[in-house]
C-alpha cells in the first residue's frame, strides 16, 4: 500500500460544479486496508465570499477510497503536526504551512 498508518495525509475533494467551495481534509493515517484509509484529523472549508480557508474545530474520524475520482490525497512530507497547519493566502497563491518548515502551494493555476 502506497499509503501506511502514522502518515500524514492533504485529502481535496473536487469540486463537482463551478460554483461549489473546496473543501479539505488533513489527518493522519490509523488503519488502511482495501484502497481505504480511515484518517483523524480536521475539516477544512473555503469562504466563497473571502476565499480564505477555515478550520473546523472538533476533529473528525473519515474513511476515504483512495481510488474514488472526486478526491485527490497528497501525502504530506516531514510529518507535520497537523495542528499546526494552515492555509495562507499571498497575491493570488494559496499555501498549507506550519509553524516551522513546511509549505506547500496549492494553487490551482
Amino acid at each position: 500500500m502506497v499509503v501506511n498508518p502514522q502518515d500524514t495525509v492533504l485529502i481535496v475533494h473536487r469540486r463537482l460544479f463551478e460554483k461549489d467551495s473546496t473543501r479539505f481534509f488533513i489527518g493522519v493515517v490509523e488503519e488502511c486496508d482495501a484502497g481505504l484509509i480511515k484518517a483523524t484529523g480536521f475539516t477544512y472549508f473555503q469562504d466563497m465570499m473571502t476565499g480564505h480557508v477555515n478550520r473546523k474545530d472538533d476533529p473528525r474520524t473519515k474513511i476515504v477510497p483512495l481510488g474514488a475520482g472526486t478526491v485527490l490525497v497528497y501525502l504530506l512530507q516531514g510529518s507535520p503536526r497537523i495542528e499546526d497547519l494552515h492555509f495562507v493566502h499571498s497575491g493570488s497563491k494559496t499555501f498549507l504551512v506550519d509553524n516551522a518548515r513546511f509549505r506547500m502551494d496549492l494553487t490551482e493555476h
